[in-house]
């Protein structure tokens, strides 16, 4: 197994999962990147295009390997993502970020429901276009 110190695991991987991916391979190119999306094919052209290294049979075995998390995904499946994260039993430290479109309700939820040695940063990317998926 990788060293998951080394592996970031984006859930989400649409045009925003996408182009973090991308940035992140371009300035930390040693660092795994772990794809995990509910559409297969986003994850099949991902993996194709290059913008992620690996692809998780399921979220919860990505969590398993990585030590950063990065939930692209809207509200309401971040909100789940987080639970499945706070009910993941890792003992190990994980950094935990989002890119919703809306902050209170994610970050209230991660507040309640993180152990403390998770660390959550609620973040929101500017982005924007009438294209959408890994390809765009």
């Amino acid at each position: 197994m990788n060293d998951a110190n080394e592996t970031i695991l984006i859930a989400g991987l649409g045009l925003i999962g996408g182009s973090i991916a991308l940035s992140i391979k371009k300035e930390y190119p040693h660092k795994k990147i772990v794809g995990f999306d509910v559409s297969k094919e986003q994850m099949v052209a991902a993996t194709k295009l290059g913008i992620i290294d690996a692809t998780a049979d399921s979220f919860l075995a990505g969590l398993e390997e990585s030590s950063t998390i990065i939930l692209a995904t809207p509200v309401q499946q971040t909100v789940k993502m987080l639970s499945d994260i706070a009910d993941s039993g890792i003992e190990r430290e994980l950094t935990i970020t989002d890119v919703g479109s809306t902050k209170q309700k994610v970050v209230h939820f991660a507040e309640k429901a993180l152990p403390e040695h998770y660390q959550f940063i609620g973040g929101h990317p500017m982005a924007g276009s009438h294209k959408s998926g890994v390809i765009a």
